[in-house]
């Protein structure tokens, strides 16, 4: 690819993570206004509408991002991306257990015991962090399988969801699927970028608005497969359609966005908490806000949101130790991973030389 090119591709990538930023920030405003306003009856079809696609797409983009380096053996990278993700997510978890605390959340306790217990267990604030570094570390491990065997080890994952109960878990386990598709689908991704993205906009954006008008909100797994279409289709609508506008200043603003999703993402749960928590004991449900109110409240309380998100990363700093590992810190751990990850990657399986080897150890008749 010449540097246009790759310059024009890197900003779509950048802008699909915006979608998906602002996606996620609208989908959990509207769970936590169903929390608090039990008849806000909207969070069905939204939900509908809105969790196959966000949590997929990051993860697939993720993947596509360390497609090389995974494929290259450049252990060290990913080593280093894993001990980013764990110390953040520690720091972070700290961050916000003593913020919810401070303020009176109902879901946070006083003790060292409850901060183990959210550590072991990630968070609802924080899986998304813990499972990235998982994710890597896993399609690492596995690099030397044939990537048949890996597709279908996450495929197998996706298939057994419904046995394990409506949980966080189901959604971590789900995206698994799409890492390893971002790692070996990389070039087709790329490629498909710059093919027709009018016809694809058009044949995937309908069949996913399709699929989501029969999926079943409290069995969101009842159907994996169906339910892999459903985002598969909306990635590829996602992309098509920022192809189609990327001459737009509405691309450039996405990409900046998604040039700092992550950054949104972790200081994002504190503002979406607090600022519904404030919208609850204003308009409180025993006094039964209208449900156009409720309604109305959606869209402003996700910018609200995003402006206070960005206002944070901005005062922290972007390398201050909130955002980025100090060094002393993070040498050690992405030692420690790297060695990890070379003591227990798989080794490859190859067929002819397995059964090479056995015949030869195979005695006489």
């Amino acid at each position: 690819m010449t540097k246009g090119k790759l310059s024009h591709v890197g900003s779509i990538l950048a802008a699909s993570r915006g979608v998906a930023i602002f996606i996620a920030v609208l989908w959990h405003v509207d769970i936590l206004l169903f929390r608090y306003y039990p008849n806000y009856v909207i969070h069905e079809s939204t939900f509908k509408f809105l969790w196959p696609l966000p949590l997929p797409l990051f993860f697939f983009l993720t993947g596509v991002s360390f497609s090389q380096i995974i494929q290259n053996n450049r252990v060290g990278l990913v080593a280093n991306a894993v001990g980013t993700y764990s110390y953040l997510y520690v720091i972070w978890l700290l961050v916000y257990h003593l913020f919810f605390l401070a303020i009176g959340h109902e879901d946070f306790e006083l003790g060292p015991v409850a901060i183990v217990k959210r550590m072991l267990l990630p968070a609802p604030e924080l899986w998304f962090v813990a499972w990235l570094a998982c994710c890597l570390a896993l399609c690492t491990a596995t690099r030397r399988l044939p990537r048949e065997i890996q597709i279908g080890m996450a495929l197998g994952i996706v298939v057994l969801i419904p046995s394990i109960g409506y949980k966080i878990s189901n959604f971590a386990l789900y995206n698994v699927l799409f890492v390893y598709l971002g790692v070996f689908q990389r070039e087709t991704f790329l490629a498909f970028i710059t093919v027709r993205p009018g016809v694809t906009f058009a044949v995937c954006a309908p069949l996913y608005a399709i699929i989501a008008g029969v999926m079943i909100p409290s069995e969101p797994f009842a159907h994996p497969m169906l339910a892999i279409l459903q985002s598969t289709l909306g990635i590829s609508a996602v992309v098509a359609g920022l192809r189609l506008i990327h001459q737009t200043r509405i691309v450039e603003m996405l990409a900046w966005l998604g040039r700092k999703s992550f950054q949104i993402y972790i200081s994002t749960p504190i503002w979406l908490n607090l600022d519904i928590m404030v919208l609850s004991r204003l308009y409180p449900a025993g006094s039964h806000p209208s449900e156009h109110f409720v309604q109305a409240a959606t869209l402003p309380l996700c910018i609200g949101v995003f402006g206070q998100s960005i206002l944070t990363i901005h005062l922290i700093g972007r390398r201050s130790w909130l955002l980025s590992p100090p060094a002393s810190i993070l040498r050690p751990i992405e030692d420690a991973v790297a060695r990890l990850l070379a003591r227990i990657t798989i080794p490859s399986l190859d067929g002819a030389r397995m059964i090479g080897r056995f015949s030869r150890q195979r005695p006489d008749a």
